[in-house]
């Protein structure tokens, strides 16, 4: 049964085996559509998204420690609000909570050291560990 948008939008919507109403964006072509879900990316892709960049990221600096800020990574940076010369207020954006989370995963995990203090924006002393480097594709040879 085809609910009253469907009806009066036959072409931009499409309901699942499930019963779920998907929007569909039509790139122009008549055989190629993607549904509205699939343009925004899913905490899974954002993960993915910023862990690469991340790892980019110190794979350039090494192997000297670094701080990270979202807008060195392309993403969206807060902005520090001040009254009379103070800094009063900086609440974190969307992007610099997945970087804190993201690179807090990576540490747990091996992949990288530093520290992103917990509602912090910035990532200080941050370092590819041997298993970063192996991610991405480097390997030390150090041998004695």
């Amino acid at each position: 049964m085809q609910s009253d948008f469907e009806k009066s939008h036959p072409a931009d919507c499409e309901t699942t085996e499930q019963g779920i109403v998907e929007l569909q964006e039509v790139d122009g072509s008549d055989n190629h559509r993607n549904t509205r879900e699939q343009a925004m990316p899913t905490k899974i892709q954002k993960f993915e998204e910023i862990s690469t960049k991340i790892l980019a990221y110190l794979k350039d600096a090494f192997p000297f420690p670094c701080q990270i800020e979202a807008s060195a990574l392309g993403l969206k940076q807060s902005e520090d609000v001040y009254e009379d010369g103070d800094l009063v207020k900086r609440e974190a954006t969307e992007d610099e909570m997945y970087l804190a989370a993201t690179f807090n995963f990576l540490r747990v995990n091996g992949y990288v050291s530093g520290h992103s203090p917990i509602g912090g924006t910035v990532v200080e002393n941050a370092l590819l560990s041997e298993k970063g480097l192996l991610k991405v594709g480097v390997k030390l040879n150090l041998e004695l």
